[in-house]
């Protein structure tokens, strides 16, 4: 776990969490800026990581995460660590002060009364990365870094992307993304709740963000025009003010 901005004496400290594909200090592009906050970037478990065919896999996984952050934390999650932050939220309710999802949603597969990834989409991605990891990586960290009013931005994410040689840790939460179902725990969460998301995000369709409106209508939601998936890196003032507006309300 890196530490930044700890020396501040800000009551509640910003707990950044990262995407699949990449490291937690993506953030730093973006905490850096936010002065007036204490913030941690934070990894997601890398090792004896729990089989998933085991139940309470995702549970284990929460409850490792959690014993690396303080108490009264605002939580920010971006895209597959969402599903994580809302666990998080309602296995220790009372613990985290505000929950920020940042183009995210509590299910990534499509359902019947869900829209979401197809799963032959997921299922195909789920093959080329166990074929091809590496250009599967670069494929997807493409995607992720377009989007944004300047060419910079891939050279803002590139050093922060997980390297095909930890293949293992990446097929996993490949695997964990498509398979968890976070909707009740979304449901369940008590505290003050913000959605981000870019209006050309080509994982999160604007149908998903209606979505997401209509079934938690007590949560915030604003919609970032002409970011893609990295909001924080491709339009970062934009995000920030949203950030700010959240955490200043009174809730």
């Amino acid at each position: 776990m890196s530490r930044r901005n700890q020396d501040l004496k800000h009551e509640k400290t910003l707990v950044f969490l990262p995407g699949w594909g990449f490291r937690a200090s993506i953030w730093l592009h973006a905490a850096k800026q936010l002065t007036e906050y204490p913030f941690i970037v934070t990894d997601l478990p890398a090792t004896d990581l729990p089989p998933l065919t085991h139940r309470r896999a995702l549970t284990d996984i929460v409850s490792r995460i959690d014993q690396q952050i303080p108490d009264h934390s605002i939580l920010v999650a971006w895209s597959m660590s969402g599903i994580m932050a809302a666990s998080l939220c309602r296995l220790y309710p009372g613990k985290y002060a505000k929950l920020i999802l940042v183009a995210s949603t509590p299910r990534f597969s499509a359902g019947r009364d869900w829209p979401g990834i197809s799963q032959d989409s997921l299922s195909r991605f789920q093959s080329d990365a166990k074929s091809d990891l590496a250009s599967t990586l670069r494929r997807f960290h493409r995607m992720v870094g377009t989007h944004g009013p300047h060419p910079e931005i891939k050279k803002i994410m590139q050093p922060h992307c997980i390297r095909s040689s930890d293949k293992q840790i990446l097929l996993y939460y490949l695997k964990m993304l498509a398979m968890s179902d976070a909707r009740a725990a979304l449901h369940h969460c008590s505290i003050p709740v913000l959605h981000l998301f870019g209006s050309h995000d080509p994982l999160i369709s604007r149908t998903c963000a209606d979505k997401i409106r209509i079934e938690y209508p007590h949560h915030d939601t604003a919609m970032i025009t002409g970011a893609g998936h990295a909001p924080f890196i491709s339009h970062t003032s934009d995000f920030n003010r949203h950030l700010r507006l959240f955490l200043k309300r009174e809730h």
